[in-house]
């Protein structure tokens, strides 16, 4: 083992110290990624439950049945857009947990560059993610300005 040559990048080498700060790092991935399907799946549970619930407490009746039916069929329909969110950001960081492991082990520069890849991709797709919260929270701080 300590004969092995670090990997090579652009002239800059992982070392032994490099090698376990990346190996720790795809292993908190790891755990971040569980949790990323955990929340995400619990999500979509509560809006299911949520809209059963509701859905199922009035009958086919009146205007105000309708109403919160609709409300509820929103509320679904968002918490399954939340928990792909998170599904989706749980993806791309265990791509790059698994395929960095898979570097690390092998000395195989595809799967480094494929890790690094799937996480830049990741931040990329939570960067947009925020964006689109913050114009969200932006355009409901207007509405409630202008009553």
């Amino acid at each position: 083992m300590e004969n092995e040559q670090p990997l090579s990048l652009f002239g800059l080498s992982i070392d032994e110290e490099n090698k376990g700060t990346l190996r720790s790092a795809s292993q908190w991935g790891k755990v971040l990624a569980v949790l990323g399907f955990v929340l995400g799946a619990m999500v979509i549970l509560l809006g299911i439950i949520m809209y059963n619930k509701i859905a199922g407490s009035y009958g086919p009746g009146d205007y105000a049945a309708r109403s919160l039916k609709t409300i509820a069929l929103r509320y679904l329909v968002i918490s399954v857009l939340f928990g792909g969110v998170f599904i989706t950001g749980a993806i791309f960081t265990l791509n790059f947990s698994n395929r960095v492991i898979t570097a690390l082990n092998t000395h195989d520069q595809y799967s480094l560059n494929s890790g690094l890849s799937a996480i830049k991709s990741g931040i990329i797709f939570w960067t947009i993610m925020f964006v689109l919260f913050i114009l969200l929270l932006v355009l409901a701080f207007i509405g409630i300005a202008s009553i």
